[in-house]
């Protein structure tokens, strides 16, 4: 019996310390939290420090797994490598690698900035890491700083202020970095899974989803996010009947393609036939 009471009496502290509340006598939003963590004032300065000025050569609106930087006549590919741990320079020319810049995190996307500076977003943490080519692309890059964002970073964008936008898979969260300093600012809740981003050409931006078969698109003050269907249906060849629908449900990547004054969006979209 004594023994039963002493059971009881743990798990009631266990519950009680479980729901136990902040000390200000009111839980604390997750959502809260998050932001809170994110704009936190940065320790680090993200200015360049090196003395040599690489010219990127053409910039990207979007980030990639692998950019293009440096002069025509000797192209370099930054490849974001997430097996290795690095971000290896590669010439186009005679395919040799020039560099590797060894991280502690799982890159998945890479971003120049027109300064020639690298942003990295660390999809294995919290954060995206900025690099400057402070001896150009034939040496490892050397490490500037890291800023705070939602979990698992994704992908990259420039606004059209050149403001660099974040998009956070796990913590579906859109995340502006402002100024040269890439300072936290205003983020977005996005809805589950966004894995893409491109900037259209009145400076919108449009997330894809792997779930949901849906795109957001958030205008270019941040103020509004609004989610679209995508989520079109055709007739499967694999399965009698005929005439069984399959529709769209993963996004990945986006595209854009501007002919003349007509800008379009391509998204890709894959689906499953049980």
């Amino acid at each position: 019996m004594r023994e039963n009471a002493l059971w009881a009496a743990l798990g009631a502290a266990l519950l009680v310390a479980a729901c136990g509340s902040s000390p200000s006598g009111t839980a604390t939003s997750p959502d809260r939290s998050e932001e809170a963590r994110i704009l936190a004032e940065p320790e680090q300065s993200c200015l360049r420090r090196g003395q040599v000025k690489v010219a990127p050569g053409r910039v990207d609106a979007t980030g990639n797994g692998v950019v293009v930087v440096g002069p025509e006549a000797d192209r370099i590919a930054l490849v974001a490598d997430a097996d290795s741990r690095a971000v290896s320079a590669i010439s186009l020319r005679d395919r040799r690698v020039r560099a590797t810049t060894w991280l502690e995190e799982v890159p998945s996307e890479l971003l120049v900035l027109e300064d020639g500076r690298v942003v990295v977003a660390q999809q294995s943490a919290s954060s995206v890491a900025v690099f400057e080519p402070a001896q150009g692309y034939d040496a490892p890059l050397s490490p500037l700083c890291e800023r705070a964002v939602a979990a698992e970073p994704r992908a990259l964008a420039r606004a059209e202020d050149g403001a660099v936008i974040v998009v956070s898979g796990a913590g579906a969260r859109l995340t502006r970095l402002s100024g040269d300093e890439l300072n936290p600012g205003r983020s977005v809740r996005l809805a589950r899974d966004p894995r893409d981003i491109v900037r259209g050409r009145d400076g919108a931006l449009f997330v894809s989803h792997m779930v949901g078969a849906s795109i957001t698109r958030v205008d270019p003050s941040l103020s509004e996010a609004k989610r679209i269907s995508v989520g079109l249906t055709a007739a499967s060849p694999f399965a009698p009947p005929v005439s069984r629908s399959r529709s769209g449900g993963q996004g990945y990547s986006l595209a854009t393609i501007t002919t003349g004054e007509r800008e379009r969006l391509l998204a890709p979209m894959v689906s499953v036939d049980p």
